[in-house]
């Protein structure tokens, strides 16, 4: 079994990041500690349940569909302790993409595979992958407006259509200070925003800042510098006084 799982995160680590589809698929659970606390199961999208188990070390589920569900629960609120749930093809041993796992400080993880329901994102698609699973559960990240309200909150893999605003901050945070180890976050597939090291970063998309206070500013209340008249117009672009034959304004 060792050999078995070795060879498995070797595939993982050098050479097999294809996204399949298993038919008849083996599925694994490895990388982590306190598998007495985790537990998970594979629905179809009406909610069937196909597979259910505590750990489900090598376990063979035939006939998975193209589309599915997968649930992940922990006893308690650490998440799946470095644990990651590996779907892969019985015959081939072909890794289906993404990894499953539950982040630091969450107790559930719901990951739809394929489309359930052909939805389609009108909005923006967040998704949050890539690196190493091993070091999903270390990560998180908050995407709050620019006064601070929270709008959207998880760890990795993550992927959901969101409504944003133009103007934003994202925190990532890393509970080990190794960064994100190659996890990123992308909007629509663009971005490639990450953590390269430490243990949290505050990013601002958009442009989050002080507002104009002056009252004699012509932006009083706005974001960002205040803005002011040309001297002898007004903030609309009128001439404050007379305007000669030439067209002088004060001339």
């Amino acid at each position: 079994m060792k050999k078995i799982l070795f060879s498995i995160l070797t595939i993982l680590t050098f050479c097999c990041f294809n996204s399949v589809i298993a038919q008849n698929s083996m599925i694994e659970v490895v990388g982590g500690a306190d598998l007495e606390e985790i537990s998970f199961e594979i629905i179809s999208c009406d909610g069937t349940e196909l597979l259910a188990s505590g750990t489900g070390q090598g376990m063979f589920l035939a006939d998975l569909p193209f589309s599915y569900i997968v649930n992940l629960y922990d006893s308690s609120v650490d998440g799946w302790s470095g644990n990651v749930l590996i779907i892969s093809d019985y015959i081939t041993g072909e890794v289906e993409l993404p990894y499953f796992t539950i982040p630091l400080g969450s107790n559930t993880e719901t990951t739809t595979v394929g489309s359930c329901g052909d939805e389609v994102c009108n909005a923006v698609m967040l998704t949050v992958d890539g690196g190493y699973p091993g070091t999903y559960s270390d990560i998180s990240w908050i995407i709050a407006d620019c006064d601070g309200t929270e709008l959207y909150t998880g760890g990795a893999p993550y992927s959901a259509c969101v409504t944003l605003p133009e103007n934003f901050l994202i925190q990532l945070s890393e509970g080990v200070w190794n960064g994100w180890n190659g996890i990123e976050m992308n909007f629509n597939g663009e971005g490639n925003i990450t953590l390269l090291n430490g243990s949290t970063s505050l990013f601002t998309m958009g442009t989050c800042g002080e507002s104009c206070s002056n009252e004699e500013a012509c932006n009083t209340g706005a974001e960002g510098d205040c803005s002011y008249a040309d001297a002898g117009y007004d903030c609309a672009g009128n001439c404050l006084s007379a305007v000669d034959c030439a067209g002088v304004c004060g001339g």
